[in-house]
Parts: structure tokens; sequence; C-alpha cells
């Protein structure tokens, strides 16, 4: 399994290719978002799956589960 770091602007600027089945990690700035980094030791605390080469993403928010735009997420 490869795995690759990018930054917003890579996204933004599209220096980077997603592909469906891609698994993306990201982290918020809230204090729920830094309490999981705390508990959980880790920079992160969201993922999202791709699911086509629109950028098309599917991710657990706390209403469910919602699909919608990389780009108008990130």
């Amino acid at each position: 399994m490869k795995c690759k770091v990018y930054s917003k602007r890579d996204l933004l600027e599209k220096r980077c290719q997603l592909a469906p089945g891609d698994f993306i990690l990201t982290h918020g700035d809230s204090v729920f978002d830094k309490l999981i980094q705390i508990f959980t030791m880790s920079d992160w605390n969201h993922c999202a799956l791709i699911i086509d080469s629109k950028g098309e993403i599917v991710e657990l928010v706390d209403r469910g589960i919602k699909k919608h735009n990389i780009e108008k997420k990130y």
C-alpha cells in the first residue's frame, strides 16, 4: 500500500491525483477535533473515501453519512 502526504494547497492547485478507492485523512480545528487528536495521539481526526474521478467523497459527519465534492469541503 502506498501512502503520500499532500497539503491543502496541493489539492486546490491539482498537484495530486486522487482516484476512486483512495482514502484521505485530514484534521479540523474545532475543540472536538483537538480532543480526538489528543486522545488518539494522532495528527488526524477525520477521514473520507474518494468514490469517483471527479472528486466525490463519502464521509461520516455528525448527522450521518454525507456525499459531496472534495473541493467544496477542503
